[in-house]
């Protein structure tokens, strides 16, 4: 996706980087053909070399070559320095695109009729990359740009993939995008996804004591079970330390939550 972001934004950086590549490869094609050549005269030579005129031509030839091999190069080289400067400037756009991919690829596993194709995903991120001009303007700083597209894109992915999903799995769907957005910063202190919570989330608790008693006393509207998990929060993850006393004191309230659903 970040060539796809070069490609949109930059077109013409885009070509250079396109014809950078394909000289390369002839400027390497050239030397090959120049030292075979080269070779070739010194192992067929049958007089000293230095009276030999094909060879000496050679030899010059291949000196000319080769300045204009590495004056190529050395164009090329600036190039390509500019389109990996671009490239580890969008990193986190790029990031947050590849990585929202998978949350489609995913969704076969929930019904096999979610099927997206590439084609779809690039053509949302295009839309959001050639919209940019109208939304900000064309002065906009490329971190508003980059701003901008992050959030502008995860929009409308929602948006257009949400439309085609049965109304029971949009909210999955929503959790799933969540997770993978979560997980883009893996430094827990900055936010990113923990996953010991994300598998007590999805394993449940496996707390067997009742260190204190069901406040909604037995056969009311929460269960042990509920309960044991609550308790489990409390002293299994920081982020919910004493949510169980809390919890007690705010009964009714989390009844009422409760009733809503």
């Amino acid at each position: 996706m970040l060539n796809e972001i070069i490609r949109i934004t930059r077109e013409k950086l885009s070509n250079d980087r396109i014809k950078a590549i394909q000289t390369k490869a002839e400027n390497a094609m050239k030397k090959k053909a120049v030292d075979d050549t080269i070779l070739l005269l010194l192992a067929n030579s049958k007089e000293d070399i230095l009276e030999d005129t094909e060879l000496r031509e050679s030899l010059a030839e291949a000196k000319t070559t080769q300045q204009e091999i590495d004056q190529s190069n050395e164009k090329n080289e600036k190039i390509m320095k500019s389109v990996d400067s671009m490239r580890t400037e969008n990193i986190a756009v790029g990031l947050r695109v590849s990585r929202l991919f998978f949350v489609l690829t995913d969704l076969t596993s929930v019904d096999p009729m979610y099927q997206y194709s590439l084609d779809f995903f690039k053509d949302i991120f295009e839309r959001t990359l050639r919209s940019t001009d109208d939304a900000l303007g064309e002065k906009a700083k490329q971190s508003e740009r980059r701003a901008y597209w992050i959030a502008e894109f995860t929009t409308k992915l929602y948006d257009n993939v949400s439309r085609s999903l049965f109304q029971r799995h949009i909210l999955l769907f929503s959790f799933l995008m969540c997770l993978k957005i979560m997980d883009e910063n893996l430094l827990a202190t900055e936010g990113g996804l923990n996953n010991t919570e994300l598998r007590f989330l999805m394993a449940g608790a496996t707390q067997v004591e009742m260190t204190k008693p069901n406040p909604a006393g037995e056969g009311g509207w929460l269960t042990n079970g509920a309960w044991l998990t609550i308790l489990e929060m409390s002293t299994k993850f920081e982020s919910f330390k004493n949510f169980d006393d809390e919890f007690i004191a705010n009964l009714s309230t989390w009844e009422k939550i409760y009733n809503s659903s």
